[in-house]
């Protein structure tokens, strides 16, 4: 009682306030699943002028010559009571292992659109494509297919950025792309599709691709960081084979990537195994960009924070572990933990350090970081297995608030065991 009394009571409100800022959120709470088959990654999509929200989901399988899927829910809002009743409309059985599922901005057609990443490691599967679809309406339009030329044959696509990356006033296809032969060579790319101005809305016209660097093959993200010169356009690339975190910037003064001369490079990282997947935020509330990474593999795992030095191009990037010791139930190749990371927030409103939704891929596990003090030197952060299947993989998770509450909404794909499991931030 004498050492409670001891402590003035402003700086106990403030010590209690700071706690409850930081540690106020608890773990997801469930609100039910439904099933799918073999779900891979999810992507919410709210279109143009629109409250309600589809899922789409990519689901794929590993025997060869068997058929892939795209899925769609659509106003998943209306499903939150009873999610098991939950039947998702088949989209298309042309994409080849679809990846990622991402949203194309709608400035760059006018209309509510998504591209899909697809290919693998896979027997007769290695050939990727990127795929466009129109999800306008109650009828998805597609497929519409960009990578079409015999020169992008047995590449593999995981995710796709939209950005004018030669200054012709119209947005282009970012991507990495990997392959790997029978015989263990393996090789990446970092390359563009450039958008045909003359036919902007002719999706089936060819698209140039233009490749700016080797070393980057699976996912990575755009941004624009600071450097003595001021903030310039960059590019950073994970590369599963060749173990590299790198970072691209153009020195072009319309910061165009057209002319291979004012593009550079350099490695961030090349000691932490399988880069697997990277994420440019500000994780500390500093008001400076991170890079929240993470290394898929068997024996090297790890989820990383990087913090970018005043000159990205000579500066070194501190490197943070947030945890090492991830253990994939599949050792075969190809198998490995974690997967995807991404920032989140507890509501849609809140500010400060945002918290960390991690897929845990072969591993089996769905967590959430979140942060133990609103120091920016602080970088401890309380790890929450919100989901724990015991077996098989957990895919490509997305998150948004559908119901209007002011709390997202998380959707895991449980790959293995055929389910979407659907969280809420709300307590």
């Amino acid at each position: 009682m004498a050492y409670t009394n001891a402590i003035p009571m402003p700086f106990f409100l403030f010590l209690f306030v700071q706690l409850f800022n930081v540690s106020s959120s608890g773990s997801p709470h469930l609100l039910g699943s439904f099933h799918v088959n073999q779900p891979g990654y999810i992507a919410v999509i709210n279109s143009e002028n629109s409250t309600s929200h589809a899922l789409l989901i990519s689901s794929f399988n590993g025997i060869p010559f068997t058929a892939d899927h795209l899925y769609r829910v659509t106003d998943v809002r209306t499903h939150l009571g009873s999610l098991s009743n939950i039947h998702p409309d088949l989209i298309t059985t042309s994409v080849t292992w679809p990846n990622e599922v991402n949203v194309i901005p709608h400035d760059v057609f006018d209309s509510s659109m998504v591209a899909v990443a697809g290919g693998f490691l896979v027997p007769f599967k290695t050939k990727g494509t990127i795929t466009l679809f129109n999800t306008t309406g109650s009828t998805v339009k597609g497929p519409y297919e960009i990578t079409g030329s015999k020169t992008d044959h047995d590449w593999f696509y995981h995710r796709v950025r939209w950005t004018d990356m030669n200054g012709d006033g119209v947005k282009d296809a970012v991507t990495c792309r990997g392959k790997k032969s029978t015989f263990g060579g393996s090789s990446g790319q970092l390359v563009w599709f450039e958008h045909p101005r003359l036919f902007r809305d002719n999706m089936l016209y060819p698209w140039t691709a233009h490749v700016i660097g080797d070393d980057s093959d699976t996912f990575f993200d755009i941004t624009t960081l600071p450097s003595s010169d001021g903030m310039l356009p960059c590019i950073i690339t994970t590369g599963y084979f060749s173990n590299k975190l790198k970072i691209y910037w153009t020195t072009d003064p319309n910061a165009s990537w057209n002319d291979l001369t004012t593009i550079h490079s350099r490695i961030i990282e090349s000691s932490i195994g399988h880069v697997f997947d990277v994420q440019v935020a500000d994780l500390n509330d500093d008001g400076n960009a991170d890079l929240l990474v993470t290394a898929n593999g068997i024996s090297q795992t790890g989820l990383y924070i990087y913090e970018v030095p005043s000159d990205f191009r000579t500066g070194t990037f501190t490197r943070h572990v947030l945890k090492s010791d991830f253990h994939s139930h599949n050792i075969l190749p190809g198998g490995g933990a974690p997967g995807s990371a991404q920032i989140i927030r507890e509501a849609t409103n809140s500010t400060g350090k945002p918290m960390i939704l991690l897929s845990g891929d072969d591993d089996s596990r769905a967590y959430l970081f979140s942060p133990q003090s609103t120091s920016a030197s602080d970088w401890s952060y309380r790890m929450d297995i919100f989901l724990d299947t015991h077996s098989g993989t957990i895919g490509g998770m997305a998150y948004s608030d559908v119901d209007g509450d002011g709390y997202p909404e998380i959707f895991v794909p449980a790959y293995s065991h055929n389910l979407v499991y659907v969280y809420t931030l709300k307590q």
